[in-house]
Parts: structure tokens; sequence; C-alpha cells
């Protein structure tokens, strides 16, 4: 059978080049008459525009596709070694068990994609016109690329970069990542559970609600990493690189103990670990920074300059606390409990307090929302400043002296409030 590019005379070219080999490659695939696989190596189908075509099991190694749009189409288990999909719309196209060594991504359109199972390891490129042995590994790239939603489960990413992309919500489930860049990468809520990240490159990467469960990290770089709401257990960390101490580093033993067990409880719903109850215990100047506790209970606890930097307090319980001089700046505390409490001179900057969804044990909405209540707190002197409440109850809180510039307040309830 003559390769597709012996008759090259005789095919389209540019943009309906590819459109021609994908006609015939779905005859192919589908036993129809003048069905013929696709191979074509080194072709450039530059600015091609094809939407749910079926190009599974293709040979396109070095081929280029750059500024093509192709949203939905199907690619999985392709040979597209060292090809080019530069500045792409990939669209919830599927790249599933396919060969994409050396292959280049950069500031294409990737949600919602499929590369489960695709491998993405560096590979040999070497100069088809001259055959030159000098051969140069290269690594993929995704540099700039929205990844959001994208699936690459059981994907080898070794060494590859996406560096500055979005990989918001995307699932990583056990890849292999590693000496990956991910510098600058927007991570939030991607998942990497049981993945392998020895050695990536993190700096400056945005992981708020990422979850890293049982991942190894050993080795990675978290420096200027924004680690808000991130779930670690069972996470390997051996010679991971802070800029500060992990959250509950400088905790004494027995609290450290607590806020382990009570993280586990948070991220299983209650059906592991054990909630945290700290009430009307004296934590003064303790550093709970940028730990997991929603759903704590701290009633009538004496927090005196105690610190919650970062910490996320949703649904967390804080009645009748003295908690003077307190600490809670960028704090999440959906939902809290602060009803009676004295936080006269406390820093709230940048917290978000806004109404929480309820949820039942199963996951489902229960219909429900909790609002953030500070009701007949002591605020006196507190800094609000750039905090988000709205919603929130400040229903007989004594205000007075409070600093809230820049604070979000849409329908937060300040009835009989002294301000």
């Amino acid at each position: 059978m003559a390769n597709d590019s012996d008759t090259a005379d005789t095919l389209p070219t540019s943009g309906h080049r590819l459109k021609f080999v994908a006609d015939r490659h779905g005859a192919f695939l589908f036993g129809r008459p003048g069905g013929q696989r696709a191979d074509s190596r080194k072709e450039n189908f530059r600015g091609s525009n094809l939407e749910s075509a079926n190009l599974s099991s293709g040979i396109f190694t070095g081929s280029i596709f750059a500024e093509s749009k192709l949203v939905d189409c199907d690619f999985s288990m392709c040979d597209l070694y060292g090809a080019d999909f530069s500045g792409c719309d990939l669209t919830r196209a599927s790249f599933a068990k396919a060969d994409l060594r050396a292959a280049s991504f950069i500031h294409a359109k990737m949600r919602g994609c499929n590369l489960s199972n695709a491998d993405l390891r560096p590979g040999q490129i070497v100069e088809w016109a001259t055959l030159n042995p000098d051969a140069k590994e290269v690594a993929a790239s995704f540099e700039s690329a929205d990844l959001e939603n994208a699936r690459l489960t059981d994907s080898n990413l070794s060494f590859a970069s996406f560096e500055n992309a979005s990989l918001k919500g995307a699932s990583l489930g056990g890849a292999t990542l590693f000496s990956a860049n991910l510098r600058g990468a927007d991570l939030a809520g991607a998942k990497f559970d049981n993945a392998k990240l020895k050695g990536a490159q993190l700096a400056g990467a945005r992981l708020f609600g990422a979850s890293f469960k049982n991942a190894d990290l050993s080795g990675v770089d978290l420096r200027g990493v924004e680690m808000n709401n991130v779930q670690m257990a069972g996470a390997k960390l051996d010679g991971t690189i802070y800029a500060d101490p992990p959250p509950g580093q400088n905790l004494p033993a027995e609290i450290k103990g607590t806020v382990a067990a009570h993280k586990i409880w948070a991220e299983t719903g209650g059906r592991e670990g054990l909630r945290a109850d700290f009430g009307g215990r004296d934590l003064s100047g303790v550093d709970f920074g940028g730990c997991e506790l929603s759903g704590a209970r701290f009633d009538g606890a004496i927090l005196s300059r105690a610190r919650f930097v970062a910490a996320t307090l949703r649904l967390a319980s804080f009645v009748s606390v003295r908690g003077e001089r307190c600490d809670f700046s960028d704090a999440d505390l959906s939902g809290a409990l602060f009803t009676g409490a004295r936080l006269e001179g406390a820093l709230l900057v940048g917290v978000v307090a806004r109404p929480m969804d309820m949820r039942r044990a199963d996951g489902t909405p229960a219909g429900k929302r909790t609002a953030t209540s500070f009701a007949k707190a002591s605020l006196v002197g507190a800094d609000l400043r750039a905090a988000d409440l709205r919603g929130a109850s400040f229903a007989g809180a004594d205000l007075r002296g409070s600093n809230t510039a820049g604070a979000f307040l849409a329908n937060a309830d300040l009835a009989a409030a002294r301000r």
C-alpha cells in the first residue's frame, strides 16, 4: 500500500490536506472502500480546521499541526513523536495512550483533553533531512497551555514543561512527573493523588485546593507556592524544600498529632481520623498557620496572640473564645462561628468569611447554607481590611475602631452592631 507522501502531488495541500488524510483513515478504520491508514510523517498540517475526526492509531511522527483547530478530534494511540501542536485549539481532544515524546503544545487550548496513559517523556530529535547523528533530547512542552479539567491520569510526563500553564481541575492521578517543570502553573483543584513528582519544580505555582494524597513529592521545591487548602495525606515529603516551615511544623507535639488526625478527619468526611476539640484550652501564642482545621472546635479557648494565618477553618467553632490580637490573616473562615468571641485587636486581613454550602455525608448538596457569624463578638480595633465578609453576621457585634477598608460587606448583617 502506498504511503500518503508518495502520492502528495495528487492530494490537497495546506489546511485541506488533513481532512483528506482523516477521511481515508476513517474509511480504513471502518473497513470501507478506499480506506488507507494515516501515515503522514513530517507533514505540514498548519492551520487546519477539523472537528470530531477519528485519527486514532495514525502515524504523524514529526508533523506540524500548529495554529490548527482540532476540537473533539481523536488522536488516541497515535504516533505523534516530535509533533508540533503549538497554538492549537484542542478542546476535548483525546490523546489517550498516544506517543507524545518531544511533542510541543505551547500556548495550546486543551480544556477537557484526555491524555490518560500518554507517553510524554523526552525524545531524541534528529535532523531528518541530513540524518545528523547528533541527536538532542527534547522534552514535551505545554508552556502557557490551557489544560483546565484535562485528564492526564497515569501518563508519563517526566521532564515535561508546564511552565505558566493552567491545569485547574486537571486529573493527574498516578502520573509520573519526575523533574517536571510546573513553575508558575495554576494547579488549583488539580488531583495528583498517587502521582510521582520527585524532583519536580513548583516554584511560584498556585495549588489552592489541589490534592497530593499519597503522592511522592521527594525533593520538590515548594518555595513561593500558594498552599491553601492543599490535601497531602500520606504524601512522601523527603527532602521537600519549603520557604517557610510546612503547616503545623512549629506546633507542640501533642497538638501536632491532634491537628494531623483532624486533617484526615476533614479530608475523609469523618470516615477516618478524629475531629479536633480544643474547647476551653489555653492556646495562647500557638501557631496554626496553614493548617486544615475545618470543623474543629475551639469554644471557650484562650487564643491570645495565636496565629491562624492562611489556615482553613471552614465551619470551625470559636464561640466565646478569648482571641485578643489573634492573627487570622488570609484564613478561610467560611461558615465559622465566632459568636460572643473576644477578638479585640485581632488581624483578619484578607480573610474569606462567606456563607458555606452544606453537604450530606455522601457529598451531595444539602440545600442549606451556614453564614459566618460574629454575632455579639467584640472586634474593637480589629483589622478587617480587604476581607470578604459578604453574607456574614455581625448582629450585636462591637466594631468600634475596626478597620474595614476595602472589605466586601454586601448582604452582611450589621443589625444593632456598634461601629
